[in-house]
């Protein structure tokens, strides 16, 4: 039975210290970037973009620096000539963000566009986002 009184009391002291790194950051997403030790988090990590076949719409993504020091996003790799954004490159102060507007045009349905964001930081050069059309 003791063993189990430990157990749950450092599963609750667990979930405890993760809300509190939740309110903190102000999201789960960020959260677990701190967690896992990144210094950037994206809001949201994936989304989805309702736009009519071969229209165009956009997206905005909130980059968060989660560290002490300012983060540079240098750039970003775009998986086709459908999408293209704005504000970068951009240097991040510690613990704020940007939002950055992804724009498609001419868009197919039913595809995902994975996006790569290059950072300075030799934590995490890359960040990554998926975008879904459907």
């Amino acid at each position: 039975m003791r063993r189990y009184g430990t157990l749950v009391t450092g599963l609750a002291l667990a979930a405890a210290i993760l809300g509190i790194v939740v309110l903190w950051c102000g999201s789960l997403t960020c959260a677990l970037a701190i967690v896992r030790g990144s210094a950037v988090c994206i809001d949201p990590p994936s989304a989805v973009v309702a736009i009519d076949v071969g229209g165009s719409g956009h997206q905005q993504l909130t980059l968060r620096n989660v560290t002490s020091t300012p983060v540079r996003i240098l750039g970003a790799d775009l998986p086709c000539a459908c999408l293209s954004l704005s504000g970068l490159p951009v240097t991040i102060a510690p613990k704020s963000s940007v939002t950055i507007d992804i724009a498609f045009s001419k868009a197919k349905p039913s595809q995902d566009f994975h996006l790569s964001f290059f950072t300075d930081n030799p934590k995490l050069s890359v960040i990554r986002a998926v975008l879904s059309v459907p």
